[in-house]
Order: C-alpha cells, then structure tokens, then sequence
C-alpha cells in the first residue's frame, strides 16, 4: 500500500522501500516472503520516478547476490526481471546507472547459470 501512494512526497518512500528491502534481503529466508520482495521491487523498476527505480535495481541486487537466494524460486521472475532492467539502462541517461543496471544484469546472469 504504501508503494503505490499518490502524494507527490510519495517517492521518497518508494525509495526508501527499494533500499531496505536490499538491505533485509539476508532475513527473507522463507521462499514465499522472497517472492513477495522480488514483486515489490519489480513494482517499484516500474515506477515513474528515476530514482526510485535505480534504488530498485540495487536492491534486486542484493536480494540476488545473497546467501539465501535459490535460482529456482527465482526462475519465475526471470524474463520480468531482465526486461525490467534493460527497460531501465535504455532510459538511463546517466552512464553510471546504465553501468549499474549491467551489474545487476551480469549478477543476475551468474546467479542463473544455464537457466537463461
């Protein structure tokens, strides 16, 4: 609920959100508490706000380049996650973030193996 707010001030939240979500990644050991964070980050590479969605990418990042990531449960999101950060690194103006959505992309990719 909070993810999807009107307010103008709103993306301050989202942001926010993005970030802690990376940042509890290690806590989410149960499968259906994961999915639920990788469709709340997805949610929010959608966002219309840049900043928000370039906090998404980092915290796909550490959601996947974690301990308790399993490739399997992530399988499932796979094609919506890859076209949701190459959405965003063609929409990137700024070098750095299209060399970070690389990185998320590249981790992604490793963490999949022969999955893709």
């Amino acid at each position: 609920q909070e993810v999807t707010g009107t307010h103008p001030l709103q993306y301050i939240i989202r942001r926010r959100v993005a970030l802690l979500l990376g940042h509890w990644g290690d806590t989410l050991k149960d499968p259906s508490h994961r999915a639920v964070a990788y469709q709340v980050i997805f949610a929010l590479l959608r966002d219309t706000d840049i900043a928000v969605r370039v906090s998404a990418c980092e915290g796909l990042l550490k959601l996947v380049d974690d301990v308790n990531f399993y490739a399997e449960h992530f399988e499932v999101h796979l094609v919506e996650a890859v076209s949701l950060l190459f959405e965003l690194m063609g929409q990137a103006e700024e070098v750095d973030t299209k060399l970070k959505c690389l990185n998320v992309l590249t981790i992604v990719m490793t963490a999949m193996q022969g999955r893709i």
